[in-house]
């Protein structure tokens, strides 16, 4: 009867997490339907988290970009959470937006904090979805934060809204007098959040106080979940040792500063249920200030039930925790199921609870905390390999051994931190003792991650698996963590129990089977696909405004013609490096620079960052002065990349079967007008009788020059529109001389005229755009057959 009471429970609740997600869905769609197009206006909205405060900080520094009320003159931009309230003076339904606050020297703001009012003129739009195989979607990221739309404030076009006698002793930042209409009351959110930020910041300046950077950045990471101000090369290195999980308050942590709070509680002679209840309104608090992330909602819960048990007197039961937290979590905010943090966070839980109890009787015979740390690592990273394939394109090969020093090493950071803090709240002196403790840990974890990210295949890039593949691997997963689930045997085994635990044993036995062959027919499968000839693959990729393609010929390697504008942050979020991830490329034979406008050679500094590179060709007459080209040839320099000079009439040795002949520039040619464009090097890529021109930004004086040297010009089956598609590309005249069957323009927006100069010039031809299609994947095969598909559309379709 029990049983049966607990199972219409759960159905009760996961219909109702049902409902809740359709409905939140519907919520969201119509969110969206407000503003399907950019526009511009005034807009009025109160901040729904503590804001970012982004700058470039320096090594010792002790900045946190706020001082006496106001962000300092070197803060960039500060990014939130904020909930709109109305347009241009009319209201509007609650709409969550993150916005991008520009700062400027000369225009010094009051800090910004969670529940102020702020007025912005500026633009709204929706989020960019990801164009690329292998991209981060950015668009989905936010979706499952509930955040519809994007805002990006320049300096001295918002302002925050202040209450009248505060107002009055300030220049305001738009200079129009402030208004206090019910659109712009000061006093938003809740008082709970609000005082759980206040604190946040306190221990923010706590921490960097008492300890330099980049140490009180990653102490903050630890305790507080700020990852803006580490060091993107620091963040790479936990990421390649599988420990990036300690940088953004992970369940773990949460989970650690949980009892650490009950342990200090029960230390101090507080009786069990008063600690339970204390630490109950600690983790709320903690949740609050680490800005409620989806790990940290999910490990709080969890902590928060098991108390909940010792309050009342009732048996923990790690199962039904789990599946309550993330049932009352789902009710609460449906659209963090979608959330990748989230799921990670749930399968390594599910999976320490099923691997740990066997594991640990295996290694018995080791040291047990020791045993425990290797065997709590190696469940978690079983439980979420799959996840981490497919949408980091990673395996951490020393993972359990970096985890097995490291984490240790940040848990005794976290608690030294927390008693500098609380030191420092006493007196700063006592701040500044107790963190000397902080120091050398943290000191430590940063010098072992950078030395252990050095050692021979620490990061190991693997291809994305299908997508249907990964989530049959994931259905097929969970049930064999149902059947595996640990079950006490009772004293005395009921007539249901016993039936229960047969049933339970066959389907242990039928789901480790399913399992097993699944795996076994997929590998079968991977390795007839690798021995299969293989076609030449071409991919235009969509960076925007530039040019980045990847060819791959039938006999392996990779080239990169040109590789859009250099991307900021981690190199592995560059629309080219993402793909190559993606496909699971290791190192790159060669890529190949068009001409030095940062639109062309930019990414390739991201590539030549994350990837080793055999050659790089370039034109003998390429000339520059830009910063971005000249760092361009010292990076490639710096790496002892093979520099080859190729002009008209030379071939690309290293492409095999595929043909990659230049044609152009001739050595001779000096154009009289935009010599940086007519001198683009110009490639025609041939196999099977197939054929792709990739000309740059190439004008009419280098066309005209083009066409007269290789006349008559044979017919084209595919063609990277010159200069992005723009009339300085003459569609027309690329029209009527390549004769192209398909015309890709590659920029951040379409461009009509050339759809149809395109189309007149050359009947019967198809212009793709990568502003509305995402990335073009063409496939040419050795019979003369092709394919192509667009990202957004995904449908192979055949020329």
């Amino acid at each position: 009867m029990k049983q049966s009471g607990r199972l219409w429970f759960f159905l009760f609740f996961t219909a109702l997490l049902g409902a809740r997600f359709w409905q939140e869905n519907r919520a969201f769609e119509k969110e969206r339907a407000l503003f399907p197009e950019p526009a511009k206006g005034l807009f009025q909205a109160w901040i729904a988290e503590e804001p970012e405060v982004l700058f470039q900080h320096g090594e010792g520094g002790h900045d946190t970009g706020r001082l006496g009320g106001f962000y300092q003159p070197f803060v960039g931009e500060v990014r939130a959470v904020a909930v709109l309230l109305g347009a241009d003076g009319k209201s509007l339904p609650p709409v969550r937006a993150r916005i991008s606050f520009r700062l400027s020297p000369q225009n010094p703001q009051p800090l910004l904090s969670y529940g102020d009012t702020v007025e912005i003129q500026g633009k709204i739009l929706p989020p960019p979805p990801a164009m690329n195989p292998g991209q981060f979607d950015y668009a989905h990221y936010l979706r499952t934060r509930g955040v519809a739309y994007v805002i990006y404030a320049a300096p001295g076009k918002w302002k925050k809204v202040e209450p009248p006698e505060v107002a009055a002793s300030r220049t305001t930042a738009i200079g129009a007098a402030p208004r206090h209409d019910s659109l712009l009351k000061t006093n938003h959110g809740n008082f709970l959040i609000r005082w759980s930020c206040s604190l946040k910041r306190r221990c923010q300046d706590s921490i960097y106080g008492f300890l330099p950077f980049p140490e009180n950045a990653l102490l903050d990471g630890l305790l507080l979940g700020e990852r803006g101000p580490l060091p993107s090369a620091m963040v790479e290195d936990f990421m390649a040792t599988g420990t990036v999980h300690i940088l953004a308050v992970s369940g773990m942590m949460t989970a650690f500063i949980a009892g650490l709070m009950f342990l200090v509680l029960r230390a101090a002679q507080a009786p069990r249920k008063a600690a339970a209840g204390l630490t109950i309104l600690g983790v709320v608090f903690f949740i609050f200030m680490t800005g409620a992330h989806p790990p940290v909602c999910r490990a709080g819960l969890f902590s928060i039930l098991a108390l909940a048990a010792v309050l009342f007197e009732r048996k923990i039961q790690g199962g039904v925790l789990l599946l309550t937290t993330v049932l009352v979590l789902g009710i609460a905010q449906p659209l963090v199921l979608e959330d990748l943090s989230f799921q990670i966070s749930f399968l390594a839980t599910a999976g320490l609870m099923v691997f740990s109890g066997p594991w640990m009787e295996k290694l018995s015979f080791l040291w047990e905390p020791a045993a425990l740390l290797a065997v709590s690592t190696a469940a978690a990273q079983m439980s979420v390999w799959c996840l981490l394939i497919y949408f980091f394109n990673q395996l951490s090969i020393y993972s359990p051994l970096a985890n097995l020093v490291i984490v240790p090493l940040a848990l005794f950071a976290t608690a030294a931190g927390l008693t500098a803090i609380a030191g420092g709240f006493l007196h700063p002196f006592l701040g500044k003792v107790f963190g000397a403790a902080c120091w050398a840990p943290l000191k430590l974890l940063i010098l072992l991650a950078g030395r252990m990210a050095l050692w021979p295949g620490a990061q190991w890039v693997v291809a994305s698996p299908n997508g249907i593949w990964t989530a049959a691997f994931h259905l097929l997963f969970l049930f064999l963590l149902f059947f595996y689930w640990p079950r006490p045997k009772p004293e005395k085994p009921s007539r249901d129990w016993v039936s229960r635990e047969a049933f339970n044993a066959k389907g242990r036995r039928i789901s480790s089977r399913v399992f097993g062959i699944f795996l076994l027919v997929s590998a079968l499968g991977a390795g007839a696909e690798h021995l299969r000839s293989q076609p030449l693959r071409l991919a235009f990729l969509a960076v925007g405004h530039g040019n980045a393609v990847v060819l791959r010929p039938p006999q392996g390697g990779v080239f990169i013609f040109d590789g859009g504008k250099e991307t900021t942050g981690p190199d592995r979020y560059n629309p080219v490096v993402a793909y190559l991830r993606h496909l699971g490329i290791q190192r790159v034979a060669g890529i190949l620079d068009t001409h030095p406008d940062a639109d062309h050679v930019g990414g390739l500094l991201n590539l030549l960052s994350a990837y080793p590179v055999s050659e790089a060709v370039v034109s003998p007459q390429a000339q520059a002065d830009s910063e971005v080209y000249r760092r361009f040839t010292e990076a490639v320099q710096a790496k002892a990349v093979t520099f080859l000079k190729l002009k008209d009439g030379d071939r690309w040795a290293q492409t095999g079967p595929a043909s990659v002949e230049i044609l152009h520039p001739p050595g001779d040619f000096r154009p009289r007008v935009h010599a940086d464009n007519n001198l683009s090097l110009v490639s025609l890529v041939s196999f099977g009788g197939l054929s792709a021109v990739l000309p740059g930004d190439i004008e009419k004086e280098g066309l005209l020059k083009l066409f007269q040297d290789h006349h008559p010009f044979p017919k084209v089956d595919w063609l990277m529109a010159p200069h992005h598609g723009r009339a300085s590309g003459e569609p027309a005249l690329c029209a009527a001389g390549f004769h192209p069957r398909f015309v890709v323009l590659s920029d951040g927006k379409d461009y009509p005229l050339a759809r149809d100069q395109y189309g007149k010039g050359a009947p019967g031809s198809l212009v793709l755009s990568t502003a509305e299609e995402g990335a073009i994947e063409v496939e040419m095969n050795q019979d003369g057959k092709g394919r192509y598909r667009s990202f957004r559309r995904g449908d192979w379709k055949e020329f």
